[in-house]
């Protein structure tokens, strides 16, 4: 997350260029800053939910090798 938002403070001078050339900065910088924001955004929420997807997948795997073994 720290990375991140370090690289998300470090494309701002590109959002709010100036002078010649600032309009293709501008784009640019706007595209990155929008797409480390929603990537990051959505990895703070999707790891814990897939760590929990995979946590059950794997409980039930062992518990059915588990059940196998007993029988």
């Amino acid at each position: 997350m720290m990375t991140a938002l370090a690289f998300v403070f470090g494309v701002l001078p590109m959002v709010f260029a100036t002078g010649a050339g600032a309009q293709s900065r501008i784009a640019v910088g706007s595209t990155v800053f929008g797409g480390m924001v929603a990537a990051a955004t959505i990895g703070t929420i999707l790891t814990p939910v897939f760590y929990v997807l995979v946590q059950s997948f794997v409980e039930k795997a062992s518990s059915k090798k588990k059940e196998k073994a007993d029988n």
